[in-house]
């Protein structure tokens, strides 16, 4: 028997949990790439999905931990995400990364590059 609205929770938990499947990789994934708009990474991570509003829900849920372990920059009209010091500590620590001495932030990378 249908209980109603249990397909939206079914989904809706469906959704949480490749949130929490996709964290560790969107983290190590911009360790890697320094910095990358919602965009790329959606296309890296979970080519299938329509829109990047999961990967933008991974992102903030990232940048609204304590202390942050990813930052945002603008440039016309478009975000662009990079690691913290945290962030890439923590990534580092997953053993999955070439380990690099000198490692710049994607902070660094983006002032260089002109974002604010």
């Amino acid at each position: 028997m249908n209980v109603p609205g249990e397909a939206f929770r079914r989904r809706k938990k469906t959704v949480a949990k490749a949130g929490a499947d996709i964290r560790g990789e969107a983290l190590r994934t911009l360790a890697r790439l320094r910095l990358a708009p919602p965009l790329h990474l959606k296309t890296l991570l979970l080519p299938q999905q329509q829109g990047t509003d999961h990967v933008r829900r991974v992102l903030r849920n990232l940048l609204a931990e304590s202390p942050p372990l990813v930052g945002r920059t603008y440039r016309a009209q478009q975000s662009y995400w990079f690691c913290t010091p945290a962030g890439l500590a923590e990534a580092a620590a997953s053993g999955e990364l070439a380990p690099r001495d000198g490692r710049a932030t994607g902070k660094r990378v983006a002032a260089r590059r002109g974002l604010r």
